[in-house]
């Protein structure tokens, strides 16, 4: 602070001796017009932090409720009402595929599952639509669960012509285990 500053500060006091310089905590000078001008900062700062604060939290909220909607960690009833959501056909049996290759929705059983949000172990295509993001663990990564049932749709569509869902799933090789098919048929809604 200049001298003159100093100046200017001592005089404000001499004109006001009862001035509570704690209350204020900011003291802008202008030295091009030669006055001065008070803020009371410290009530606008808190004013100001707390609007801050909620808004933050309110935000924090958000971002975690569309991170578990869009992530793991939906429940199986959720997941069973997007397949049929879908309008993919033999919902009970898809559904019975996903409890089945991600281990009831555990994600510590199934790394594709937690890492690539797959809910079928599915490949990414090379040759028909897909909602696949990339390739991780040799399989298709998504950006939420959801866009895994997307796809499953997409390729049900373009492949399943009718007829015995479960023959249709061996003939198209969808499993390597034998016991693929009495699995899913074990698995209730």
């Amino acid at each position: 602070m200049t001298n003159e500053e100093k100046d200017r500060l001592k005089n404000i006091e001499e004109i006001n001796p009862n001035f509570d310089w704690m209350s204020h905590s900011h003291v802008v000078v202008n030295t091009e017009e030669e006055d001065l001008e008070w803020t009371n900062v410290s009530k606008k700062v808190d004013k100001g932090l707390n609007a801050r604060m909620i808004i933050g939290i309110i935000i924090g909220l958000i971002i975690l409720t569309l991170a578990a909607l869009t992530s793991y960690g939906q429940t199986k009833k959720e997941v069973y009402n997007y397949i049929k959501a879908t309008d993919i056909k033999h919902p009970e049996i898809v559904y019975a595929q996903a409890m089945l290759e991600t281990g009831n929705l555990d994600t510590t059983k199934s790394k594709i599952y937690k890492e690539n949000h797959n809910l079928f172990g599915m490949k990414e295509p090379k040759t028909r639509l897909t909602y696949a993001t990339g390739t991780n663990r040799n399989h298709a990564t998504y950006n939420s669960w959801r866009y895994s049932i997307l796809d499953y749709s997409l390729w049900q569509k373009t492949y399943y012509k009718g007829g015995d869902y479960c023959d249709f799933l061996k003939r198209a090789g969808y499993a390597t285990s034998k016991s693929y098919i009495e699995k899913l048929k074990g698995i209730k809604i």
